[in-house]
């Protein structure tokens, strides 16, 4: 059996071929997945994006926009000095009347406190001492809702 040159002329373009194609096949799925992890990330998918005009584009971070200023945050500090407390619990407009959101810890022998932080405004709130619902007694502010009084502070 004689091999001609045309056969082995074939065989090289083959070989050729399989270099040439099989790497581009996998690259090309190397980038499809790296463009798809992109997009998780983008605000506009990827294949959305136009091309440029030739201007730059202002910086802008999505983080951090000059108009949307955060509200400056107090710490505001609520205790209690009750005897024989198993729970004391705080709820109020902070916390959407939440009755068990917010626990105050024991910090020494019959004083219990929590620092939250809130914006400016007026809050009201009641505590709960063992499942009972009272007015705090070193904040002379009332407010009345839904015919109930509650105790009021406000954070300047």
């Amino acid at each position: 059996m004689k091999i001609e040159r045309k056969d082995i002329l074939l065989a090289i373009a083959l070989v050729m071929f399989a270099f040439i194609s099989i790497p581009g096949v996998v690259f090309n799925q190397a980038i499809k997945k790296y463009l798809t992890f992109l997009n998780m990330w983008s605000e506009k998918p990827i294949s959305s994006i136009k091309h440029s005009t030739g201007k730059i584009p202002p910086p802008r971070n999505l983080f951090m926009r000059a108009d949307l200023k955060e509200p400056e945050l107090k710490i505001i500090t609520f205790s209690l000095k009750v005897k024989g407390a198993k729970e004391i619990t705080l709820s109020g407009d902070f916390n959407k009347w939440g009755k068990n959101d917010i626990k105050l810890v024991e910090k020494s022998k019959n004083r219990w406190e929590t620092l939250l932080a809130l914006p400016a405004g007026k809050y009201r709130y009641v505590f709960f001492i063992d499942g009972e619902r009272i007015l705090d007694p070193y904040n002379p502010s009332i407010s009345e809702i839904d015919g109930q009084k509650t105790s009021l502070i406000e954070v300047k």
